[in-house]
């Protein structure tokens, strides 16, 4: 270090040769004596050391560890199915059995069945006069002319279809207890002969309406030579039995018997199976029903789970978007503060002619900030806490334990409608199983039921072909 030349300063005032005024004082009278100022040289002070500064480190900040743990989450399936006999029973229930629309009613298969469990005694064929045999419309028109009004008629010839029904509406009226619904259904319904047994069937008898003129217009068809039958539930049943075909159509109807008989025997099974059968298919809509029911409960319960896992899975994405973002940002502000207190420590420990550069170096490095939209935060370390407090906010309600409690709830839930589901189906199919094996003997009780009725038909045709005997001609 260069040391200056000394300072010459005056002993009386301190000043320098060139600021000294000592010299330059007048002389006042009276005045003690001034010397001349005296100039002594004096060493040089040595010049003071620059203030040192001292620089203070910056902190890194850290992760919390709520968000280091995002690596651990996992999206969830949203159709995990841990039962795969569940899945393949409920899929083949939903695309096999339950797209198929409901099987078509019995009625379209087995017409004649159908029409004969539901005939009742009302809707009788429109009585027609020329469907009877001549010498029974002869008989019947002398009545009328004895009465001098018309009869009124509920029924003259039958054909053997419509004998059939009202038979059968009887045979269900006794089948059943009274007050039921079936016997209700047929209260008014009269006994009646089997089906090749009625002479309606051959247009030998008429039934009249019954009136305040009963006895009156029985009286004139007794004096015509009709016969009144003796059931005391048919008082309005008259037979003409001078018909010179009366006596070979009951003969017929005798003939016929055998297969009337296996005919009634044959309804007889078939009635009690088609009520069975009408059973099975109310259990069987039933079943259906209810499984309909329990896979709109699993449509449901599959929804709730999905929309959940769903929603699980959009915030598991949301946080590992936002913890990326973090992640970044810590590694870059940690990396500047690194390099800032490295700078610091070298100022620190660095000569104050040296500091200033240090300083400056320290100075150029900035600390990264953080977009957060929100006002009054300033240090890039106060941003950085408001967005990690957002992830987390959002991991312990969406993505922590809670959240998986609830999917596994609704899991289960969904598990269980499934099960249920595959029950129905399984109680639905043995119902229509059922169902299906009544249909298949029905469906032959039909075939004979019509093949005898066909033949007891056929029969009762060719007999009512045949013209009267010789001399047979209507008389009054």
């Amino acid at each position: 270090m260069d040391i200056p030349d000394p300072v010459w300063t005056c002993i009386n005032c301190h000043k320098t040769m060139a600021d000294c005024t000592c010299d330059e004082q007048p002389m006042i009278a009276g005045a003690p004596y001034q010397p001349r100022p005296v100039f002594r040289a004096t060493p040089p002070r040595p010049p003071l050391p620059a203030p040192r500064s001292v620089l203070s480190e910056v902190s890194e900040i850290e992760v919390d560890p709520a968000i280091e743990d995002l690596d651990g989450y996992s999206e969830i399936d949203a159709l995990r199915r841990e039962n795969g006999s569940f899945v393949s029973a409920f899929d083949r229930a939903r695309t096999e059995h339950f797209s198929q629309p409901l099987p078509p009613p019995v009625a379209a298969a087995l017409p004649l069945l159908r029409s004969l469990y539901q005939a009742s005694c009302a809707g009788e064929e429109p009585p027609t006069r020329d469907s009877l045999t001549p010498q029974t419309r002869f008989r019947l028109e002398s009545a009328e002319a004895l009465l001098g009004a018309a009869i009124p008629l509920t029924s003259t010839r039958r054909s053997v279809r419509r004998q059939a029904e009202l038979w059968a509406a009887y045979n269900i009226k006794m089948a059943h207890p009274k007050g039921s619904a079936p016997w209700m259904l047929r209260e008014r319904c009269n006994k009646a002969m089997r089906p090749g047994q009625s002479m309606h069937q051959f247009g030998l008898a008429v039934d009249i309406e019954k009136g305040s003129t009963d006895d009156r217009r029985t009286e004139v068809l007794l004096r015509s030579k009709f016969k009144q039958t003796f059931l005391k539930t048919e008082p309005h049943h008259f037979e003409c039995t001078v018909d010179p075909n009366y006596h070979a159509a009951w003969r017929k109807a005798r003939s016929l018997e055998s297969l009337s008989v296996r005919w009634a025997s044959v309804w007889d099974k078939a009635r009690r199976r088609y009520e069975v059968w009408a059973d099975l298919l109310d259990q069987y809509r039933s079943a259906l029903a209810r499984h309909q029911l329990q896979l709109a409960k699993v449509g449901a319960a599959e929804l709730s789970v999905s929309s959940k896992i769903l929603s699980y899975n959009a915030r598991l994405a949301e946080c590992r978007a936002k913890a990326m973002v973090l992640r970044e940002y810590v590694e870059r502000y940690n990396s500047a503060v690194q390099r800032k207190n490295a700078v610091a420590r070298q100022h620190n420990a660095a000569p104050a002619e040296q500091q200033p550069e240090f300083q400056r170096r320290w100075s150029s490095i900035v600390l990264p900030g953080m977009h957060s939209g929100i006002r009054g935060l300033t240090e890039p370390s106060d941003t950085f806490d408001v967005q990690q407090s957002v992830v987390t906010d959002m991991l312990l309600p969406d993505l922590g334990p809670k959240a998986h409690d609830q999917i596994e709830e609704l899991r289960e839930a969904f598990s269980n409608a499934l099960t249920d589901a595959v029950r129905t189906y399984d109680a639905s199919s043995a119902a229509r199983k059922k169902l299906e094996e009544c249909e298949w003997w029905l469906a032959g009780a039909e075939r004979a039921l019509r093949a005898l009725l066909d033949q007891i038909g056929a029969e009762v045709v060719s007999f009512a072909g045949v013209e009267p005997t010789a001399g047979s001609s209507p008389q009054p």
